[in-house]
This record gives structure tokens, C-alpha cells and sequence, in this order.
């Protein structure tokens, strides 16, 4: 009985520590969607890691945010920004019905993610160059509202729900031709934003919102590619270098004396830490 008391408190205290650094951590995310997969059941790809969309076109049609198609038909006409090439995610008109007066609002969401002042957002985005004369439409809005819910709004027209914050809106009501100026990018394009307006930290969500006011006169096939969310604080180094290191240099300590063993540990942390920035 000793000994498992011993080992119930040693699990609890472990417990608790990780715990508590797991509030600590900071919040990154990165995606290549090299395999988007299905929201199943059993949830595959991308879906199991908390991703989520959400077809609110009228009326539906056969097509929802999938895994990228380079060439052919309902292809985006173009490789991956990086990665193999059909490494990205993609949505096209056939999300609605075409249609007169037919409405597209396709839903790509992030994972939960924590939300706070001086966070970055980026990704990549472009529309097929095949079919230049169509326009395309693409919002990103923020969602505050935590993990309890993922709520688009009622209807395909006007966004809502939960998603209150809009960040961005390549070509406003799709009139532009692709490929013009003001209009949709034909090219992998990248979009960056910093978070702000937080009074403090919250979970939330980020939602891009392919939209087509009307199916008869807009939309062809549109991707995204290279989502990446980083907390504030996050350093990331993305210099190479190349070469011989050819001097040495050698340490010689000035006096010799002990070092407690705390301190010792402590030293180990920190240049842990220091480690784990690189």
C-alpha cells in the first residue's frame, strides 16, 4: 500500500506540472495540406486535426473543400505553392448549382486556436488561370467565440454566426476578372495579418469563406496552400548557411568549484530552452 501511495502522489504531482505547462505553451500551427482526407466518420487528413468546413451555399452542390487537383477539368490549373503538387486544398463553383441568382458560401475553418494581440496569420491563395473572365471571391473572418461552437450564419448571402471579425475580402462581390488588378490572383499570392483589438488572450477560429454571389456570372476553382499561425512570441529562423567551419576554440575554466546540484539543473533548462529556439 506504501508503495502505490507513493506512486498515486508521483503521478499527480507529474500530472499537475504538465498540466500546467500545457496552459503555458504557445500556441503554433502549420499546414501544407499534403493530405487533407475526409471528414469521415472516422474523421482522416487535416479533419483529425480539428479542421473543419462547412457548405452553406443555396442550393448545395456536389463539391466541398478538397484535396488539391493540379490539371483536368475541376483542377486549379496549377502546382502546389510548395510541396508535392497537389498538395493544397481547393473549392470551385460547383460548391452551388449554377445557376441565376445561385449563391456559393463554402467554409474552410481552422483548428481552435489561441488568439492574442501580436499573433500572425499567413497563407497562400490563388484561382485557376484557365478561365480568367470569371471572377472569384475569398473572405477570412476571425471567430472569438472559443470551441463550444462553429456557427457560419444561417444563411448562404450574409456570413455570421460566430465568425464577427473580417480580415480580409479578395475581390468584394466577385466582379473583377481573375487575374486583373483588384481582382483575384492567378498566381500563389501571400496574405499576411497580425491579431489586435484583444482586451486578452481567447480561443478562437479563423474561417475562409468562398463566395460566389451569383453562379451564373462567377467562380471557377480557387486554392490555399501553406497556412501557418504563430503566437507572438514565436521566433522562427529560416536562414541557411553553407560552408567549412574551420576555426576551434577551446575553454579553460578560471577556478574550479562545485556547483550545487540545483543549480546545475537549472542551467540544463535554460540551455534547453535556448536550444529550442533554433
Amino acid at each position: 500500500m506504501r508503495k502505490l501511495g507513493i506512486a498515486a502522489l508521483y503521478t499527480l504531482l507529474l500530472s499537475t506540472f504538465f498540466v500546467g505547462a500545457t496552459y503555458a505553451q504557445l500556441t503554433t500551427l502549420t499546414e501544407g495540406f499534403d493530405t487533407v482526407g475526409s471528414a469521415g466518420p472516422p474523421a482522416t487528413g487535416i479533419f483529425a486535426a480539428g479542421w473543419l468546413t462547412v457548405n452553406n451555399s443555396s442550393p448545395l452542390g456536389d463539391n466541398n473543400w478538397a484535396q488539391g487537383i493540379p490539371t483536368g477539368t475541376d483542377g486549379l490549373g496549377a502546382n502546389a505553392q510548395s510541396g508535392a503538387a497537389n498538395s493544397f486544398i481547393q473549392t470551385n463553383f460547383n460548391a452551388g448549382i449554377v445557376g441565376t441568382g445561385n449563391i456559393v458560401s463554402d467554409w474552410l475553418i481552422t483548428p481552435v486556436l489561441l488568439l492574442e494581440n501580436g499573433a500572425t496569420m499567413s497563407f497562400y491563395t490563388q484561382a485557376s488561370p484557365s478561365n480568367p473572365d470569371f471572377g472569384n471571391e475569398l473572405q477570412v473572418w476571425e471567430s472569438r467565440s472559443g470551441s463550444s461552437t462553429v456557427n457560419v450564419g444561417s444563411t448562404a448571402a450574409s456570413p455570421g454566426g460566430d465568425f464577427t471579425v473580417q480580415l480580409l475580402d479578395i475581390n468584394p462581390g466577385a466582379t473583377i476578372p481573375s487575374g486583373t488588378t483588384g481582382g483575384y490572383p492567378t498566381t500563389w499570392t501571400e496574405y499576411t495579418f497580425t491579431i489586435s483589438g484583444l482586451s486578452a488572450p481567447t480561443d478562437g477560429r479563423f474561417g475562409f469563406r468562398f463566395y460566389l454571389p451569383n453562379t451564373e456570372l462567377d467562380g471557377t476553382t480557387i486554392g490555399i496552400d501553406t497556412f501557418s499561425f504563430a503566437d507572438p512570441t514565436t521566433t522562427i529562423f529560416t536562414r541557411t548557411a553553407s560552408g567549412n567551419w574551420t576555426d576551434t576554440t577551446s575553454w579553460t575554466p578560471a577556478a574550479q568549484r562545485s556547483v550545487p546540484a540545483r543549480s546545475r539543473w537549472d542551467l540544463r533548462v535554460r540551455l534547453a530552452k535556448t536550444r529550442t529556439s533554433r
